[in-house]
């Protein structure tokens, strides 16, 4: 790790399931870039899991949120919404809209346009590829 360099923390947040964006977007960062890969086996959201998630959340300089047309739940995008009115500096957020042979299409496209405007309305930084994420991520180390 190059000493002149600062490190940064962030956390990966976003679809999870068998949506494999993180594999891509990892090897993309610089090493001063340590992450939190916040994919667990057999989620379950308990009273413990969301405190653990407010201390971690708090240790880290920004939450990536990335969201691909493999998401199936709410949580991520809730999150990454709470998070621009609560933290808008730190949240980068991404829609792959064509991903892992997958289209965002009809009623999910326009809601997840919807989603973008809110979050791009609390004055975050969006982002439509992993690449730009990975491109931002290390010119600030």
């Amino acid at each position: 790790m190059d000493n002149n360099k600062k490190n940064i923390k962030i956390n990966l947040g976003g679809t999870c399931g068998n949506s494999k964006w993180r594999n891509i977007l990892i090897p993309m960062l610089s090493d001063n870039i340590i992450y939190r890969n916040s994919v667990v086996d057999n989620w379950k959201y308990t009273e413990e899991e969301k405190n653990n998630k407010k201390l971690q959340m708090k240790e880290c300089d920004y939450l990536v949120y990335v969201i691909t047309p493999k998401q199936t739940g709410f949580s991520a995008i809730a999150s990454a919404v709470d998070y621009s009115n609560k933290v808008p500096e730190k949240l980068l957020f991404c829609v792959l809209f064509d991903f892992e042979n997958q289209k965002f299409e009809g009623h999910k496209y326009e809601s997840i346009k919807s989603v973008i405007d809110i979050i791009k309305d609390n004055n975050c930084k969006v982002f439509d590829s992993l690449n730009s994420i990975a491109n931002y991520l290390n010119n600030l180390v």
